[in-house]
């Protein structure tokens, strides 16, 4: 990920930056304004949440996909 080089480039962006998982010192959050998404992490730090990924293993392999689209176009 390179989102970000500096910390001059950090503040800039962070008005407009979404990186779900993100964690900031609370100094750094205090320092800008922050967004709304930003919620408490831990003593001293921030984040933005990060609600993890969705596994579809019937969309993922070709071959279960159309045996998913075979049971659905028969019923």
């Amino acid at each position: 990920m390179d989102e970000f080089r500096t910390y001059s480039e950090l503040i800039e962006d962070l008005p407009n930056l979404s990186i779900p998982g993100l964690v900031l010192a609370k100094k750094i959050e205090q320092e800008v304004e922050t967004l709304q998404v930003f919620r408490l992490f831990s003593s001293g730090y921030v984040w933005q949440p990060y609600e993890g990924e969705v596994y579809n293993p019937l969309m993922v392999s070709p071959d279960l996909k159309n045996k998913l689209d075979e049971l659905l176009a028969a019923s």
